[in-house]
């Protein structure tokens, strides 16, 4: 089959990522809706570590909403998800050029993405290891 270009989605990219947590042990789930206070917060995806819960969001670069968007997942009333305390949000930024790929090489382009990035660093999914970026 020829290579084509092609669209994939936010969505669907935080699912693979949520996807690519358990395969390394993690408890997590992608597009998650949290209620708080009577607003519901979706958050895109959350991940269970011990006594608490972190939250990700994500975004295709050039990601310029995406501190704002992390600020507005944590309200002041504290979330919960499975009744752990939602502590934090981290922001990782996807490379556009995994927008243009189509659906169906999203599973194996993001497990093997070697240029997630973080606003301080850069993740490395292939081997879940942080390095510095040089950005």
């Amino acid at each position: 089959m020829r290579d084509r270009p092609g669209t994939t989605l936010e969505v669907i990219l935080n699912a693979e990522l949520a996807r690519l947590l358990r395969q390394h042990g993690l408890e997590a789930e992608a597009e998650q809706s949290v209620q708080a206070g009577g607003r519901r917060h979706q958050i895109d995806v959350l991940v269970e570590l011990g006594e608490r819960v972190v939250g990700i969001e994500a975004e295709f670069a050039p990601a310029r909403t995406l501190r704002a968007d992390a600020d507005q997942r944590l309200p002041e009333e504290p979330l919960r998800w499975r009744g752990l305390p939602v502590t934090s949000v981290f922001e990782i930024v996807y490379p556009e050029r995994l927008r243009k790929l189509p659906e169906s090489r999203a599973r194996e382009e993001l497990a093997s993405c070697t240029d997630l990035e973080f606003p301080q660093h850069s993740l490395d999914i292939a081997s879940l290891g942080f390095v510095e970026s040089t950005a």
